[in-house]
């Protein structure tokens, strides 16, 4: 089992608008995050990053289309190393559990790197995740998987 940390929380209220970090989010089982727009999205209601993931993104002369589109509720440090994260997988983050439902779905054909052939670690280190439990997460909080 990998011990990583919580980094950053931030609750989305409306499509296209940015974020609001918090220091702590209150999930509700088989939904996500309260007062996130994907709160009750069935399918997976919260996106999980790790920090890992913007740093890669940052060092990158060629910038993804989603580099700038893909909003995390959570993201995690895993001390700079790839989450390692499958579909089913159960994470404890804080008082609550996650179940990983999938990864980023798919890459962009007008995508500046598929164009030019690059690998894109936001396909490979995003997840939406649905809460397994009642809970409540905060920044600096453990994540267990």
């Amino acid at each position: 089992m990998k011990e990583s940390y919580i980094s950053d929380l931030y609750v989305f209220e409306e499509k296209g608008k940015p974020g609001r970090r918090e220091e702590q989010v209150q999930v509700k089982k088989g939904r996500g995050i309260r007062g996130d727009l994907h709160f009750e999205d069935p399918d997976a209601p919260v996106s999980i990053c790790t920090c890992f993931v913007k740093e890669w993104m940052k060092r990158q002369e060629v910038e993804g289309l989603c580099f700038q589109r893909f909003k995390a509720n959570i993201w995690i440090e895993t001390q700079g190393e790839p989450s390692g994260f499958q579909k089913g997988m159960q994470i404890r983050c804080g008082e609550a559990s996650l179940k990983i439902r999938r990864g980023k779905s798919r890459c962009f054909q007008e995508c500046a790197r598929v164009q030019k052939g690059l690998p894109c670690l936001l396909k490979k280190e995003c997840w939406y995740a649905v809460s397994l439990s009642d809970g409540r997460i905060r920044t600096g909080d453990c994540v267990n998987y």
